[in-house]
């Protein structure tokens, strides 16, 4: 069986951790040969380089010609039995190829329930390659119902969490001391730190903590635009309880040393994988609800789901959960059961092989 992915990279992103994860994860399958299309060369996920897999590296900065000839000639070379698609920009030359070429097109480019206008070139080019691939996959039932979808041809693959990632993490006394906290209660929030997400929002919880008096720190773990714009608001705004980190390669570590992990967005999410990272550690979420979210954080049983933008009522949950810690602990051992229910990388590696012989078979 010969597979190729197609994405823009494997930068630190959602979608981009669930691609590396999987082609980690199809490594075990010796009848599996995989090819990794890509037009960047700067990859987050070292381990993925560690596998069989082979990459190639298209320059984006061509004339689209020049890309499409390139692309061609990659695939007539490599004859894939499937091509999974992960971006749009590459879904643009595969809706071109894939009705003249004999390969199995999946479109697998939903990773959110959010809407594009149908004034974006991006728009159309989704349309089409729902419309000429063999199979439509999201990581949320939402996704697939904003994007609507083709029933027939429509799955779900939930994203998978691989507990091996939770070796060696870092004493905690020693990030404590690290980040300057001594006793305080730690509350983390995992994302980029980009107009996608509210971190005015954010902001207003902490300063809502701050005002009750609460011992309570937020971390906030992400590089992205708005970072150093926060970092100069919230001092200007002498907001010290919350403490923008950026870019961390101890995410696992500090989700572990947390009370509880939140998530603030403007647009309704596909399962978000800093999500599925904090509950997998046994941590309740707080989150924004709407999209995939819902689909993971249940209200009052792994954690609490709040109106977009009311950071009254999250700043209210975070105190709550902080004050009754035994009911913290058992959202927190609920939150792992239903990651090892559904959200398993084992679990979505099988679902893709699955899917793949299912595509192939059916020839």
């Amino acid at each position: 069986m010969k597979i190729v992915f197609c994405n823009n990279d494997l930068k630190l992103g959602g979608a981009q951790r669930r691609l590396s994860q999987l082609i980690i994860g199809l490594d075990k399958y010796q009848d599996c040969e995989v090819y990794v299309f890509l037009t960047d060369r700067d990859i987050a996920f070292k381990e993925v380089l560690n596998t069989k897999a082979k990459f190639f590296y298209l320059n984006k900065n061509v004339k689209k010609y020049t890309f499409f000839i390139e692309f061609r000639n990659l695939l007539k070379e490599i004859n894939p039995d499937i091509v999974h698609c992960w971006s749009l920009h590459q879904a643009y030359y595969l809706n071109i190829l894939a009705p003249f070429s004999s390969f199995k097109y999946i479109c697998g480019t939903i990773t959110s329930s959010h809407k594009l206008s149908y004034k974006t070139s991006q728009f159309y080019i989704e349309r089409l390659s729902f419309w000429l691939s063999d199979v439509i996959v999201s990581n949320s039932h939402s996704g697939l119902k904003a994007k609507q979808t083709p029933d027939k041809k429509s799955r779900v693959i939930y994203n998978g969490y691989d507990f091996s990632r939770q070796h060696n993490l870092r004493a905690e006394d020693d990030l404590r001391r690290e980040l300057g906290l001594a006793n305080q209660a730690i509350v983390s929030m995992a994302s980029r730190v980009s107009p996608q997400k509210d971190i005015e929002m954010l902001v207003r919880v902490a300063s809502r903590l701050g005002d009750n008096g609460k011992n309570i720190v937020i971390l906030m773990l992400g590089d992205g635009p708005q970072l150093e714009y926060y970092r100069r608001f919230v001092k200007d705004k002498s907001i010290p309880n919350i403490i923008f980190l950026g870019y961390r390669n101890d995410v696992e570590s500090i989700i572990h040393i947390s009370t509880l992990c939140i998530l603030c967005s403007k647009y309704e999410e596909g399962v978000s994988n800093s999500i599925m990272e904090s509950l997998a550690d046994g941590k309740p979420v707080i989150a924004t609800e709407g999209g995939g979210t819902n689909e993971i954080v249940f209200s009052g049983e792994n954690g609490f789901l709040v109106k977009p933008g009311d950071d009254e009522s999250m700043a209210q949950k975070i105190e709550y959960l902080i004050d009754n810690p035994e009911e913290c602990n058992q959202m927190g051992r609920r939150a792992i059961e239903i990651i090892n229910k559904k959200f398993l990388l084992s679990h979505m590696v099988e679902e893709y092989i699955k899917l793949y012989n299912e595509l192939i078979n059916n020839q």
